[in-house]
């Protein structure tokens, strides 16, 4: 029942998204696609240079891209205003950060594992364990 008094609004049109949107909404997402590409890239040993190459390229590439978009992102706030750019950049490049900083950290940890093993070696003598390495 359509009443005088309240006349149907019309649709107010969606605005148009445009490259600075979607480099915000890439930048949240590529963490996420990050893990799932270096999740279904093969495990095994690279058998050649070039293959360890491409492996590196690959891992790199989207990591690069999503940093790189968030801030090209917030690049376009001045033009295009804050709704939909803002908060998706800067979760995105938290996300990285947090990702590099935890990466860091665990690099660390295994560094300062591998300089006990190292001394403790160095101490006995022994520069080759057969048993661990064969």
């Amino acid at each position: 029942m359509n009443d005088s008094s309240n006349p149907p609004r019309p649709s107010e049109p969606t605005p148009k998204k445009t490259l600075f949107h979607r480099a915000a909404s890439f930048c949240l997402w590529s963490p996420l696609i990050a893990v799932v590409v270096n999740m279904v890239m093969p495990q095994t040993p690279a058998h050649s240079r070039e293959e360890a190459l491409a492996g590196v390229m690959i891992s790199s590439a989207i990591p690069l891209a999503g940093i790189g978009s968030g801030f090209f992102a917030l690049c376009g706030i001045r033009k295009h205003g804050r709704a939909g750019l803002l908060w998706k950049s800067v979760i995105g490049l938290l996300i990285w950060a947090l990702l590099a900083a935890s990466a860091i950290s665990a690099f660390q940890i295994v560094r300062e594992h591998a300089r006990r093993i190292q001394e403790q070696r160095a101490e006995t003598g022994v520069l080759f364990d057969a048993g661990r390495n064969a």
